[in-house]
């Protein structure tokens, strides 16, 4: 009886294990449309779990049709944490980033670097002052004599102060003694240099500041097409601003100069100060360049013409950045 049920047992499994090894061959040997003619299924022939995995990997691909239509100008960063399978596939497109293309045009289309034009002080030659009118006092008519300033013409005078300036007259080379209306009817300036208000220091700030403002203005009106400098009065040193003479100190010249810079427009009046040369580095003239504390010594006169011609107001194009 053992025995009847044993075989029995090895006669079913062979039933069942006959199309399964018939469906294997079949495969390997690419013949299964021969077992569909003998009545096998496609789930006996590939199974059901064939279904499920490409259902699932399909939905994977597919699962967001937003990503397909925007697949274009997807984030290069989000491709790059895809799948590892996707990734490698050898037919799939590179992905460029999207900012490689446009530096490179943006080099075609813009290749120059960017610049602005500012204001610098830079050397000239004599040439430079060949239509340049010096306004001053004494210490501009020591600069007359002495200063090497190449053709440059001058009206100044021993005193001079911008209270008296309309009615004074000087004796300007080339056009005799003249008013400085006068002389601005006879001759046209590209460059006008004005160093006004030692011998009127004493009186108040505001009277001189305001009276040197309405000379600068004047000025403007008569010469249209003259650059102004408005140069600082040279200070004292500090022996003779300490005694302050005529109420003439340092302190005083210091705030008149300071006023006298507001009329600088940094366009076509420019504020330059010699006594960044001149000066000891505590608000004086140097004593090595004057006797007397208040003009400088004969030499020293060029050299003042020298830092002048070295002082010129030049625009210039600066490059402010490269792409």
């Amino acid at each position: 009886m053992r025995k009847k049920i044993l075989n029995s047992l090895y006669v079913i499994l062979l039933i069942v294990s006959i199309p399964i090894v018939a469906v294997a061959l079949a495969k390997t040997a690419g013949a299964e449309s021969l077992l569909r003619l003998v009545g096998f299924s496609e789930d006996m022939i590939y199974g059901a779990e064939t279904d499920i995995e490409e259902t699932e990997n399909e939905e994977i691909i597919h699962a967001d049709p937003i990503a397909e239509v925007t697949e274009t100008v997807a984030d290069p960063a989000e491709e790059a944490n895809e799948k590892p399978d996707r990734v490698a596939d050898e037919d799939a497109i590179p992905v460029v980033p999207l900012f490689e293309p446009k530096r490179r045009a943006h080099a075609i289309a813009d290749p120059h670097p960017v610049t602005e034009t500012r204001l610098v002080f830079k050397e000239v030659d004599d040439s430079y002052f060949d239509d340049a009118l010096f306004i001053g006092d004494s210490r501009t008519v020591g600069l007359e004599a002495y200063g090497d300033i190449g053709k440059a013409k001058f009206f100044c005078k021993v005193s001079l102060s911008t209270a008296g300036i309309y009615s004074a007259t000087a004796n300007v080379k080339g056009y005799g003694n003249v008013t400085l209306g006068q002389l601005f009817k006879k001759a046209s300036f590209g460059k006008v240099y004005i160093m006004l208000g030692i011998n009127e220091v004493a009186s108040k700030l505001e009277t001189t500041g305001g009276r040197y403002k309405d000379l600068v203005d004047w000025v403007k009106q008569q010469q249209p097409d003259a650059v102004i400098y408005v140069m600082a009065n040279m200070l004292v040193t500090k022996s003779r601003s300490d005694k302050n003479i005529y109420g003439i100190n340092n302190a005083r010249l210091t705030a008149l100069n300071e006023r006298q810079a507001e009329n600088a427009d940094n366009e076509t009046v420019f504020y330059i100060d010699c006594n960044e040369y001149f000066g000891d580095g505590k608000g004086n003239l140097s004593p090595t360049y004057s006797g007397d504390g208040v003009h400088p010594y004969g030499k020293y006169y060029k050299t003042w013409g020298q830092w002048i011609k070295e002082h010129v107001a030049v625009f210039e194009e600066v490059v402010i950045s490269e792409w």
